[in-house]
């Protein structure tokens, strides 16, 4: 949490997967707010975000087997097919592997995602049909990210940008400053997508603000948040698990 974390790297099929937590609750934010799902925590992260709220740090081995049986129980117990993976970085775990397993069939999956790694082996195999079962929030943490989801041609994708008051943001409305707790303070464009002046394309931006661990400071940026959607057109992020006192 808060970029205290080690970087992690990738990992291979063969080493399965590292997980911190799997549990059923209510999607809090960003375009699937509402909706029941099963939560896949994973572990590690490649970044360091000095603002991070998460802790994603320990976690269990599990292989793909037992990850996909681990999931579909507690689905079937809530009559749930909608799987949130998350992190960390999820990107940095075997996910094709989770996807198209066999168990996974008639499930649909949303990833979150800082877009600045693809996993090995990519996410499936099933080309664009998986376009109906397989969506990405990515939020972007630096000023570019990988080319799979640059052209968002083959996924359905939106994108999440985290605001604070205490920190600029672009012409657009837009972050100007990168998370890293190494780039902390220095303006660095984060990522936009390349037709954001485009209507179809700005409806799939959602702003957010920052939960800074103190209720007065977070209620700030929630404000800042909203006044940035009424003024671009965006859509606002309210993290509502919280509110709820969710997981």
């Amino acid at each position: 949490m808060y970029g205290q974390n080690p970087v992690a790297g990738s990992r291979i099929a063969s080493e399965g997967f590292r997980v911190h937590s799997i549990f059923y609750t209510i999607q809090g934010e960003g375009p699937f707010v509402g909706t029941p799902a099963i939560f896949v925590r994973l572990s590690d992260c490649n970044l360091r975000c000095f603002w991070c709220d998460t802790a994603f740090e320990d976690g269990n081995d599990m292989t793909a087997n037992e990850l996909a049986g681990a999931i579909s129980k507690l689905a079937t117990l809530n009559r749930c097919r909608f799987i949130v993976i998350t992190g960390g970085e999820p990107m940095l775990q075997p996910l094709k592997e989770l996807i198209d397993h066999p168990v996974m069939v008639g499930y649909s999956f949303q990833l979150e995602t800082s877009g600045s790694y693809w996993p090995i082996g990519g996410l499936t195999t099933h080309g664009t049909t998986s376009a109906d079962r397989l969506s990405i929030v990515c939020s972007p943490k630096m000023p570019n990210i990988v080319p799979m989801l640059r052209h968002h041609e083959t996924f359905s994708v939106y994108w999440k940008y985290i605001v604070r008051v205490s920190e600029p943001v672009a012409e657009d409305g837009l972050p100007a400053m990168a998370t890293q707790t190494h780039t902390k303070g220095r303006p660095a464009r984060l990522f936009r997508p390349i037709t954001l002046n485009k209507p179809k394309t700005r409806a799939r931006v959602y702003v957010q603000g920052c939960d800074e661990g103190d209720t007065i400071a977070t209620r700030s940026n929630v404000e800042y948040a909203s006044t940035i959607a009424l003024t671009f057109g965006y859509h606002l992020s309210i993290q509502t698990h919280k509110i709820l006192g969710l997981d």
